[in-house]
């Protein structure tokens, strides 16, 4: 799999409304996270980082690089709507990654 890439300041803004966690863990394991814990949850690698979508491609959650001080990835996930199908799988997505939150 690709290594992610982090993303530039200019390109937060294209998705307002996620929110970021940093994750201490490496991306090939959080994906296996992700997979295991959504099944039908698509990951694919871009030049953004590992994007996770619905079977209908919404987009959930983005992995973006590794950090050079230490090994793990941000988590930018959906958080808006609220009641959005897509929000909430974004939520458990981010719940079956809470061990490696920090």
């Amino acid at each position: 799999m690709a290594t992610p890439s982090t993303l530039l300041p200019a390109e937060s803004t294209v998705h307002p409304e996620f929110t970021v966690e940093p994750l201490h863990v490496d991306v090939e394991t959080a994906t296996q996270v992700v997979r295991d814990a959504l099944p039908g949850v698509g990951a694919t690698a871009t030049a953004e980082g590992v994007k996770f979508r619905t079977t209908d491609g919404t987009l959930i959650a983005i992995l973006t690089g590794d950090r050079p001080d230490e090994p793990g990835v941000e988590l930018h996930y959906r958080v808006a709507p609220a009641s959005d199908t897509a929000t909430r799988k974004a939520r458990k997505l981010r719940q079956a990654l809470e061990p490696y939150a920090g």
